[in-house]
């Protein structure tokens, strides 16, 4: 996992490569991740050590900019935790860091982050790797083969290269003749092997064959893994807006007759709303996705042809240019038609479409195939999306002897999904907006902890007794999925 936080350079865009902005999330995710394929006999090696990865402009590096004394427990965080659930390798990338060494050379090259933090600091004693050597942000100031040795020198134990080619054997030729003339130490390169010869003998390793490339690319064009996709998906889909209530679509003429359009995910997203909606129409905005923006002749496409239409969904993705993105909402609202607009990617441009009545935000790669994500995204706005029941802090007052009733609707919300990366108030970090959760809600039970049950979205109950109960709450979705919470209830 990629264990850098989202950038924080205004200005800078960020990708949807990162577990987002909070250190902490990203800390517990990235342990998470660590300790799972630790148990299930699999090497792990975060990446993007020390951070700041992301903090690039178009023809600028990476930098990490966070000042020294709040480094651990901000970008060092999720390393440290990684470290701590047992990670044995650990890949120091090309980032600059200014605040962590006083020479100018990236993270892979300085001796204050690999051995100085990283080894020091960090007590990391597993497989350090750094590269790529042969990256854009190395080469602008070295050959890839003298940045190899400068990594070796500086205290890496493994190179790693973007693409194989004579600079790897020039590299190894150049690493013995600094050998030979005394400038690297044989016995560092023996620390570096051993380390690495150790990590192989304890995983059974040393005798393992070389992975057949020709399969790996095989498996790699089958959609094998679309159903594991979708489950992820399904639960990160997140509701950053939703005036006036509308979502969830519905069957009825609140909603419909409905339109899906867009620069992607169009077909497969139109697919799964007409299995629920009638009618639904579909038009892709053909040309944008080839020139980076949406054009008016579009928009007048679109809109020429939508009488009596109650809703679009609009699919955008993060473009570089908004204003027509921005052009469509206001020409739809001209018509009478109320916008969803379901944001793929990073969702840079987040606040610039804060006028559709209802944002959607998942997080693909737009440029992949979208199909699990949009079926995530489909069953979302129908509302029929797995739930999250909230966490509750404080105990929870009743009057013993009168009747209470208790509804999903203050402590269940659906989608799940929160913003991972904070773009601008009040697109924060965490932010999302509840829809109706009974849709969501196929079945739920309720335990009031005094020996009663009950079920249904909404129930009556009166406790009898004065003292304090844990009141149980499960709720299954329309997936199978079953989610749990419980809650302090105090009887007065």
């Amino acid at each position: 996992p990629r264990l850098e936080l989202a950038p924080d350079v205004e200005g800078v865009r960020g990708t949807v490569y990162t577990f987002g902005s909070d250190p902490a999330f990203a800390a517990k995710a990235g342990a998470t991740i660590t300790e799972v394929l630790i148990e299930n006999g699999l090497l792990v090696m975060p990446t993007g050590f020390p951070g700041g990865g992301g903090n690039r402009g178009p023809k600028r590096p990476g930098a990490l900019l966070t000042p020294r004394p709040h480094y651990i427990e901000r970008d060092g965080l999720p390393f440290r935790k990684a470290i701590e659930s047992g990670a044995p390798l650990m890949l120091v990338s090309n980032t600059l860091v200014p605040t962590l060494a006083k020479a100018s050379a990236p993270a892979s090259l300085s001796t204050s982050v690999m051995r100085g933090l990283l080894r020091g600091e960090m007590g990391f004693d597993g497989v350090v790797v750094a590269g790529p050597m042969d990256s854009p942000e190395i080469t602008r100031l070295h050959t890839p083969t003298d940045a190899a040795l400068l990594a070796f020198e500086a205290g890496t134990d493994m190179i790693f290269w973007n693409a194989p080619g004579p600079h790897v054997m020039k590299a190894v030729e150049l690493i013995v003749l600094a050998v030979n003339k005394g400038r690297v130490k044989e016995a560092d390169i023996d620390k570096a092997l051993t380390r690495v010869l150790e990590l192989k003998r304890s995983h059974n390793l040393l005798e393992h064959p070389m992975p057949d490339t020709r399969k790996a690319a095989a498996l790699e064009k089958k959609r094998k893994n679309f159903d594991d996709a979708y489950l992820i998906e399904r639960r990160s889909v997140t509701v950053v807006s939703n005036r006036g209530g509308v979502l969830p679509l519905t069957n009825t003429t609140a909603s419909v007759p409905l339109g899906v359009t867009g620069v992607a995910g169009v077909e497969e997203l139109y697919d799964v709303l007409r299995k629920h909606l009638k009618p639904v129409a579909q038009q892709p905005i053909m040309t944008a996705s080839h020139l980076g923006r949406i054009e008016d002749f579009e928009i007048y496409r679109l809109t020429s042809h939508v009488e009596g239409m109650k809703t679009a969904v609009c699919v955008l993705t993060d473009m570089r240019s908004v204003e027509g993105q921005v052009t469509l909402i206001r020409e739809l609202h001209a018509k009478g038609v109320r916008v969803v607009i379901v944001l793929l990617g990073y969702p840079h441009n987040l606040a610039h479409l804060r006028e559709a009545d209802a944002i959607v935000v998942a997080y693909c790669d737009d440029s992949t195939d979208c199909a699990a994500t949009m079926k995530a995204v489909g069953e979302a706005l129908i509302g029929q999306g797995p739930v999250r029941i909230l966490e509750v802090e404080r105990d929870l007052p009743v009057t013993v002897g009168k009747a209470e009733t208790f509804d999903i609707a203050n402590i269940v919300w659906t989608p799940p999904g929160r913003l991972p990366v904070t773009i601008d108030e009040p697109f924060v970090a965490g932010y999302a907006v509840p829809m109706n959760p009974a849709p969501a809600a196929k079945k739920v039970e309720w335990d009031f902890g005094d020996g009663k049950r009950a079920k249904g979205a909404q129930a009556e109950h009166t406790y009898a007794t004065p003292g304090r109960y844990t009141l149980g709450l499960t709720v299954t979705d329309h997936h199978g999925d079953v989610t749990s919470g419980t809650f302090s209830i105090v009887a007065e």
